[in-house]
């Protein structure tokens, strides 16, 4: 039988704010996540310092020598763990698990989720399970890697939402409720934020584009309305109609063939948006905004556009690169440095970076 080692056998150290250099917030955010039996959700925006958090309750499972594991949906977010450990936690044994890496018998192991659920026998004694970007966790896959041995859990997202109830029924249940939010006035008040100007430009579509949404939407409702009214689909919340209408694609009958037209007209919705070319004219006029010492990021919903997008810059004098996920991880990590050190003006991008990557300049 393996031998689970739980937090409270470790023999932690007491927590104690004067050994820890955090911010406000943070402060406030752990000692509820304490105070809460260790157990807990922080939802904090992006940028806010959230992995400082993991990185306290690592310090005090180590000073016991327990085991943790810090859990990440990417490899992009698997390597700066890394740094953040290298840099603040120098004497900690770490590990990593996804990419061609295979530890497994580190003190604290990050591993990206689609690897350490094939390796999930290596991890029976851990104590504390940190979950970065925590709502990407529900899935059924995903859900295996929540270890029941450990005793200590923490969640961290700047969004705890998804599409469908797994937030209910999976991430609740196993770390607890939200123990603390930092929204952006916090985070402000507290100076981890930088000021922000938002602005949203609405862009029109050309006739086709125009013609050919109206009838993707057409067609996506008249589907909606027959899987709604004659097959009984629940569509309280676009989570449960969209997983109903997912199942039923895959079966056979009438309400398959609904099912599936509604999909593929959603699909087709989605494109349209995501092409349009009033887009990339927007962008042509904003590409002087990279050229006064400023540098930025451009998100594209689809990597086309992102190529697209930076092939078009590059002609008007801005130093730009895609990245994408059909890059290395080298290739990547090279682009990115690039951005930071100044070599670069812009990356452009799909939903690689998405997702709580530093980028500081």
């Amino acid at each position: 039988m393996s031998k689970h080692v739980s937090a409270a056998v470790c023999h932690i150290p007491a927590d104690s704010a004067a050994t820890r250099n955090l911010c406000r917030w943070q402060e406030d955010a752990y000692a509820r996540w304490v105070a809460s039996g260790r157990r807990g959700i922080v939802q904090a925006v992006t940028g806010a310092g959230k992995s400082r958090l993991g990185l306290e309750a690592v310090t005090h499972i180590a000073a016991g020598k327990g085991r943790a594991v810090v859990l990440v949906p990417s490899v992009a977010l698997m390597q700066q763990w890394r740094a953040l450990f290298r840099q603040h936690l120098p004497q900690v044994s770490i590990g990593m698990l996804g990419d061609g890496h295979k530890a497994t018998t580190a003190q604290v192991t990050i591993a990206v989720v689609n690897s350490f659920v094939r390796s999930l026998t290596q991890f029976s004694d851990v104590a504390l399970l940190i979950a970065d970007e925590v709502h990407s966790y529900g899935a059924a896959t995903f859900s295996k890697a929540l270890l029941q041995c450990a005793s200590w859990r923490l969640g961290l997202t700047a969004t705890l939402e998804r599409t469908d109830d797994a937030v209910e029924e999976v991430l609740i249940p196993y770390f607890g409720n939200v123990v603390y939010t930092c929204d952006f006035s916090i985070a402000r008040k507290d100076g981890r934020l930088a000021p922000a100007r938002i602005a949203l430009l609405g862009v029109r579509f050309n006739p086709d584009e125009d013609e050919a949404y109206q009838t993707a939407r057409a067609q996506k409702d008249s589907a909606k309305r027959k899987l709604v009214r004659e097959f009984g689909v629940d569509d309280t919340s676009i989570g449960v109609f969209l997983q109903e209408v997912q199942r039923l694609s895959n079966e056979s009958g009438q309400a398959c063939y609904f099912a599936r037209r509604y999909l593929s007209a959603r699909n087709a919705e989605t494109d349209i948006l995501a092409n349009a070319t009033g887009k990339r004219l927007v962008v042509q006029h904003l590409s002087h905004l990279f050229q006064q010492h400023h540098s930025g990021l451009i998100f594209c919903e689809r990597i086309a556009v992102a190529e697209e997008i930076a092939a078009t810059l590059c002609k008007r004098g801005v130093r730009v690169e895609a990245l994408t996920a059909n890059e290395s991880t080298a290739s990547r990590d090279a682009c990115l440095q690039k951005l930071r050190t100044g070599r670069l003006d812009a990356i452009s991008t799909g939903r690689l970076l998405d997702q709580g990557i530093d980028i500081r300049r």
